[in-house]
């Protein structure tokens, strides 16, 4: 039953918060022109281990869909979850990625929970292999006791630890990862193969914030070692920064991984400005899904939808100041007086960072709806002062509450 009051509402749209997999059946929106089914039944159908790129704004619900595909898909795959957040994504390279889908692959299969029983002897070199070749010249060791995949476990934990961490422990271990990350992919591609024996279910890996790091990074990443990113016999999804999709080597690139998918902002109006109420109809269900529309007086609702712009991150953090200015006030509803004043505190945040160029290429997407594949656009889909849509094709607009700059 969706709460009714304002402290509810701040509290459950924190916009930092993710949703848990255990509040899908609750709060989950089935969003329009979205790719979660033809991704699921891409998984399902292909028999090959795919590499697929997840594009889509900072904050369009790109974790949100995954956790539902995660679970939707639990009794077909082994699933693991990585996150880049773990990482240092100021300086993240494609060694970092190879270790990281090798420690969780292996974390998962040795935890209380999931243990998949892998023969010991595999165990044993796997184990091997991280304490003589990788972790030697590290604080980190490897424990004394217990079982072989307990060692192994508690061994992953450490490294997962102290890899983002600790600078030292980190430029250390990929010295000595360099020259052996193939090793590496090969044991994990070892483990992944038994997993499958044994559970009857192909792992998946899904490589969440990937598309967090800088343009320069991402690109080096994806376009320079494509290669080792799709030498592992798992299927894997990699979250994509969606700047990087106007980069003129995209399109060359794009060869390399098996298929992309885009989640784009849930669209309040076509290309030629005609209102979508499918777009406003999932907005409105995902906060009253949470909230009771009792909280909000008159159009405020709808007027939080609008300001938006299909944005979910948008969504729930207007949803969430309104409610503090809300409480502060004592008024007892949410009204679109609060919502513009939360309005002009966004803008204010894209006044700071915006540059003339900026505003020059933004007036311009304005009038024909069509984003040009050049740098200053590339970092507009950045900042999101430039949101990207598809109804039938793709197109872009302004964010609604940076239009009243230009």
């Amino acid at each position: 039953m969706p709460a009714n009051t304002l402290a509810d509402a701040l509290n459950l749209f924190d916009p930092r918060r993710q949703m848990r997999v255990e509040e899908l059946d609750a709060y989950y929106v089935k969003r329009p022109h979205a790719a979660l089914d033809p991704m699921k039944t891409y998984l399902r159908t292909s028999n090959q281990p795919v590499k697929i790129l997840f594009s889509g704004h900072r904050g369009c619900g790109k974790s949100t869909e995954l956790l539902r595909l995660a679970k939707d898909l639990d009794d077909h795959f082994f699933v693991v979850h990585v996150s880049a957040r773990s990482l240092n994504l100021a300086d993240l390279n494609y060694v970092d990625v190879a270790l990281s889908c090798a420690a969780a692959l292996f974390r998962e299969a040795t935890s209380k929970v999931r243990r998949v029983r892998i023969p010991a002897a595999l165990w044993r070199e796997v184990l091997g292999f991280l304490t003589n070749e990788i972790t030697t010249e590290t604080t980190i060791t490897v424990p004394q006791s217990g079982s072989v995949s307990g060692k192994i476990n508690a061994l992953v934990f450490s490294i997962e630890g102290k890899y983002g961490k600790e600078t030292a422990t980190r430029d250390t271990m990929r010295q000595r990862l360099y020259p052996r990350v193939n090793d590496l992919i090969q044991q994990a591609n070892a483990v992944c193969e038994e997993i499958h024996r044994v559970t009857g279910r192909p792992p998946l890996i899904i490589f969440e914030d990937v598309d967090k790091t800088d343009l320069a990074t991402a690109r080096n990443l994806f376009f320079e070692h494509a290669t080792t990113l799709n030498s592992s016999v798992c299927r894997i999804i990699y979250t994509f920064p969606i700047a990087l999709c106007y980069s003129n080597e995209f399109t060359q690139r794009l060869g390399d991984y098996n298929k992309h998918f885009l989640l784009p902002n849930v669209s309040l109006s076509d290309p030629q400005g005609v209102s979508n109420a499918d777009g406003h109809r999932a907005l409105r269900e995902v906060i009253t899904r949470r909230v009771s529309e009792e909280i909000f007086d008159g159009a405020a609702l709808d007027h939080i939808i609008e300001s938006s712009g299909g944005l979910m991150r948008d969504l729930v953090r207007m949803v969430c100041d309104a409610a503090l200015i809300a409480l502060t006030d004592g008024v007892p509803k949410i009204d679109s007086k609060i919502v513009e004043q939360v309005a002009a505190g966004m803008r204010n945040d894209f006044r700071h960072l915006l540059l003339p160029g900026h505003y020059d290429a933004l007036r311009e997407i304005q009038n024909t709806r069509q984003i040009t594949p050049n740098e200053t656009a590339r970092q507009c889909l950045e900042n999101l002062s430039l949101l990207e849509y598809s109804n039938t094709v793709v197109w872009g607009d302004v964010h609604p509450i940076v239009k009243p700059l230009l």
